[in-house]
């Protein structure tokens, strides 16, 4: 497992008056216009200390982006927080709690981590059948990459782990350390392709090249509703990606779907996903422009 040892300092910041006063209410981000004062230069993921104008006591702590107008994303307000790993093992722990009556029922597949949601912004983490996928949206977690390997392996008690990156990340080739979107950081991947449940239907997801994650594991309950109207009924499934709702609504006893997108790659991807839950001869799919393909 290759993962760089980044040193991270701590910084003083204050912010305007406004911005106060947000981040009071709960507010996760501070954009770089918002702070007035700064005691040094910052690199990605510093922990940024934020003081309040009158007092100049604590109000918040967060992670440092230079890269980003948001320059600094909130981990904990009115209360000093330690970065070790007991916070991190509680804040994934909390996570995955939330999730365990979905993995009740017949589903290996679950959105881990979603950001801002968990507290832990911009960053993302898809788990599909013991394939744990880490998505950077902000190269603030890069120092931080070794206690959440761990973490979310042992949690999850997956086998393998794969890194994916933001185009935005990417761009800073000069900050990544030598890691790469699409790099298996733990374990080994016989197959990018990976099969994996939800509700009972059977889905793949390219995990290294796919869109966000390999799939959009987010809308699961919407998928699952749609099927559940679906009875009978004609269904058109604009942006269909890899036909998750189309999926859904067969399986639901649909008398025929299509399936629009603009992707021939993705269309083939739902013409297989169709295929692994039975014979998918209702099933039609349209490569076009969503706008143009509705005309």
């Amino acid at each position: 497992m290759f993962l760089p040892t980044i040193p991270t300092q701590r910084l003083a910041l204050r912010v305007k008056p406004a911005a106060e006063r947000k981040i009071r209410q709960g507010h996760p981000w501070v954009f770089d216009q918002a702070i007035t004062k700064q005691n040094k230069d910052g690199q990605a993921g510093d922990v940024a200390i934020i003081f309040d104008q009158k007092k100049n006591k604590f109000l918040a702590l967060g992670l440092y982006d230079p890269y980003s107008p948001i320059r600094v994303k909130i981990l904990g307000v009115k209360q000093p927080i330690q970065l070790d790993e007991n916070w991190f093992r509680a804040k994934l722990t909390s996570a995955h709690t939330q999730r365990e009556s979905l993995l009740a029922t017949d589903t290996n597949s679950y959105r881990f981590i979603y950001g801002e949601n968990d507290g832990l912004p911009s960053l993302v983490v898809d788990v599909y059948a013991g394939i744990v996928v880490m998505k950077l949206y902000s190269l603030i977690w890069l120092p931080y990459l070794a206690v959440l390997v761990k973490l979310l392996l042992e949690i999850s008690q997956g086998h393998t782990l794969v890194l994916r990156l933001s185009r935005h990340v990417q761009r800073h080739t000069e900050a990544l350390h030598g890691l790469h979107d699409g790099q298996i950081l733990v374990g080994e991947l016989a197959d990018p392709v990976v099969i994996f449940r939800e509700h009972g239907l059977r889905f793949a997801a390219h995990v290294i090249d796919g869109h966000k994650t390999g799939y959009f594991l987010d809308h699961r309950h919407n998928r699952k509703r749609v099927g559940e109207l679906a009875l009978g009924k004609r269904v058109l499934d604009v942006f269909a990606y890899a036909g998750g709702f189309s999926v859904h609504a067969l399986a639901g006893g649909a008398r025929e779907v299509t399936a629009l997108d603009i992707s021939t790659q993705a269309l083939q991807m739902a013409r297989f996903n169709a295929a692994l839950n039975g014979p998918a001869d209702r099933l039609h799919t349209l490569a076009a422009d969503a706008f143009a393909g509705l005309q």
